[in-house]
């Protein structure tokens, strides 16, 4: 079955106004991928200098699965992820 894309921002909506989130299976794994980079980020950022390669991979990774978000458009969620780390 094809969804319209107003009929899922249409159930999104009522979604959320009962309090919970209603995640495309795309989104979902971005908003995930990008929680499971941050906790790398904060766990081994300490242990590592900022010019190590794999910080900067780390670094890059993340930024590049919060533009995914953002063209996804739970932006809003992966800033709060991010804001709460």
């Amino acid at each position: 079955m094809v969804r319209h894309r107003s009929e899922t921002q249409r159930e999104r909506s009522s979604s959320q106004a009962a309090g919970t989130a209603l995640y495309t299976t795309q989104q979902t794994f971005f908003l995930a991928r990008l929680a499971r980079l941050s906790r790398k980020t904060m766990l081994l950022g300490p242990y590592l200098v900022s010019t190590d390669r794999r910080l900067q991979l780390l670094n890059r990774a993340l930024l590049s699965t919060y533009e995914d978000c953002r063209s996804l458009g739970v932006g809003e969620e992966a800033r709060q992820l991010l804001d709460d780390r």
